[in-house]
């Protein structure tokens, strides 16, 4: 009987120890959205240090993120093709209610394409990484394995831009209006 009673102490053991492991948390599809076009519009704040090949830029909220990249321009004939490699690499980004850590980071590397006086203007790219967010109590790890493509009609009085981010975000497939995260400015 003496066995016995050790086996049922090892069984109640290893049942409290597993009641004590909680899942992680999801965050819903539109709580995803939200922290990816929040997190992508914040590398257009405020700019705390800079130098080659990297920025600091401040968050809405507190906190940063860090801006590593390149930049590479190519011209044929009529045509412009425009590389941006970026790794964002938050820290402590308090961002629509969000708070945002690089796990380690997130790569967002896009093609632009130019053709003639911004006659046609293309865009493709890809948005590659881990985040790790928290908001409230909550707190997660957020994988983001997104792709775009979009075209853009340039007025200087309407630009517009049609397209979308589409693929894995947060455990959820999703499709994200480019428009949501990407500003056209036209200066006259």
């Amino acid at each position: 009987m003496k066995g016995m009673k050790g086996v049922l102490l090892a069984v109640a053991v290893l049942g409290l120890a597993a009641c004590g492991d909680e899942p992680e948390v999801t965050l819903t599809e539109t709580e995803a959205k939200s922290l990816f076009v929040s997190f992508l519009k914040t590398p257009q704040g405020d700019t705390v240090s800079e130098s080659p090949g990297k920025a600091v830029l401040s968050c809405p909220a507190g906190g940063t993120v860090t801006v590593t990249g390149t930049f590479a321009l190519d011209e044929k004939g009529d045509t412009m093709i425009t590389r941006l490699k970026q790794t964002l690499a938050p820290e402590g980004c308090e961002t629509n209610g969000f708070v945002l850590n690089g796990d380690p980071a997130v790569n967002y590397d896009t093609e632009v394409t130019t053709v003639g006086f911004f006659e046609s203007v293309t865009m493709v790219g890809a948005v590659k990484g881990s985040l790790k967010w928290q908001k409230g109590d909550d707190e997660g790890t957020c994988d983001i394995d997104m792709t775009l493509a979009a075209e853009t009609e340039v007025k200087p009085d309407n630009p517009t831009i049609e397209g979308a981010f589409t693929g894995k975000l947060c455990g959820h497939e999703m499709k994200i209006d480019a428009a949501e995260v990407i500003s056209i400015d036209v200066d006259e």
